[in-house]
């Protein structure tokens, strides 16, 4: 993807997101393409958020590690 496309994108999905703020897969496509992009902090504020109403979800915690572990 080129820069524009990357925008274009992440307009998209913050756009989704403030749509509907209670719809956790726009949130999760959201903070992965942030890990994408190499904005690790914005992607761990997310997820960090999300845990906060989705304490028990597997995957999410599992992504939630893995950016844990990428950043040390």
């Amino acid at each position: 993807m080129n820069e524009k496309d990357n925008a274009e994108k992440l307009e998209a999905l913050r756009a989704a997101c403030v749509k509907n703020p209670d719809d956790r897969e726009a949130a999760v496509q959201l903070a992965q393409f942030y890990v994408d992009l190499g904005w690790l902090n914005e992607a761990m504020d997310l997820y960090r958020e999300l845990l906060k109403t989705i304490k028990d979800d597997y995957t999410l915690l599992l992504d939630y590690g893995n950016l844990c572990f990428r950043k040390k």
